[in-house]
């Protein structure tokens, strides 16, 4: 006949194991995440400080944020893209070479590495513009009349620049990422 002790081992200690497990998926989960971002950020060149909560399951990330201005016309990389842009969200502006100034760093808490974002840079609009039509880029009568009737309340998506032939979006706007009374636009430039 089993006694109250044996009834404990039997049942109280898998029941124990098994509260534990989610703590153990938790820290193992958190563990792989860090290492994933530590490897994107790596591989995308960004210097970022990082720090895991394994038990909480959240990683801290702070990403440089830069002020970027186009290279001078006669530097070589004026001309060419990126070797190797940013593959992470948010990283549109990484296609081109920048003159690039940090000016702050933005803390990003995440679960998982693929909400990890590069943080937005902030360029002056008619420079952009400047860079953008040197290489060929074609202004969109639409959306460059939507931006002046509508402003900051532009719709996401409007088409600022096509693509040199004309047919593809080069330059949209684009959801406001933590930039509050700042105009967000994304580069969807082909190489």
């Amino acid at each position: 006949m089993a006694d109250a002790s044996d009834i404990i081992t039997y049942i109280g200690v898998p029941l124990a194991v098994l509260g534990v497990l989610p703590i153990f998926y938790t820290f193992l989960n958190s563990f792989f995440t860090l290492r994933n971002i530590k490897h994107s950020l790596r591989k995308c060149g960004l210097e970022s400080t990082t720090r895991g909560s394994f038990m909480a399951g959240v990683i801290e990330v702070s990403l440089p944020r830069f002020t970027i201005t186009p290279l001078d016309r006669k530097e070589d990389g004026y001309w060419t893209q990126c070797p190797n842009p940013s593959p992470l969200r948010g990283g549109t502006w990484t296609i081109f070479n920048w003159n690039q100034l940090i000016t702050s760093h933005a803390m990003q808490r995440i679960q998982y590495s693929s909400d990890l974002k590069v943080p937005q840079a902030e360029i002056d609009l008619g420079e952009l513009f400047e860079f953008l039509l040197d290489r060929g880029a074609v202004p969109d009568a639409k959306g460059i009349h939507m931006l002046r009737v509508s402003g900051l309340w532009t719709p996401t998506g409007t088409s600022l620049m096509l693509s040199p032939d004309g047919t593809q979006t080069a330059l949209r706007i684009s959801m406001p990422d933590d930039s509050d009374g700042v105009l967000s636009l994304a580069l969807q430039w082909k190489r």
